[in-house]
């Protein structure tokens, strides 16, 4: 794999203050303290396919009168057709990114365990699991 910095037609790649070089999606590589689920025996390290660019627009408006309080702000997700099949093409990416380090020359064994539509049950094929 080749990082480019500069496209066919010059430019440049690498500044992220670019709204063009903002990809649609990121993985977000969490450390294990945000598992709410303890597999004694093992490492784990959950991946986060997230929406960077979202299509769906919101709004934010005044709560009340008062100066000092919250605004109400509303951010749906999911309501951009857009968004949906990006937001599937990054769990599939991630999906892809474990499959890739599972046949890489990576020293330590790694298993997808947990994925969307999966419950709890499907941590149980690693043995005891302690409950939260």
């Amino acid at each position: 794999m080749e990082v480019k910095d500069h496209d066919d037609v010059g430019h440049y790649l690498l500044d992220s203050s670019l709204p063009r070089n903002v990809s649609d999606i990121e993985i977000m590589l969490m450390p294990t303290v945000s598992v709410e689920i303890e597999v004694p025996g093992h490492k784990v390290m959950p991946v986060y396919p997230t929406l960077a660019q979202s299509h769906g627009s919101g709004r934010v408006e005044l709560a009340s009168m008062d100066a000092l309080a919250q605004p109400q702000i509303t951010y749906p997700l999911f309501t951009q057709e857009h968004d949906i099949k990006t937001a599937r093409l990054a769990v599939r990416f991630a999906m892809r990114l474990v499959e890739r380090i599972q046949h890489s020359d990576y020293p330590y064994p790694v298993k997808l365990l947990f994925v969307s539509g999966q419950g709890r049950s499907a941590l149980y094929s690693l043995g005891e699991v302690c409950a939260p």
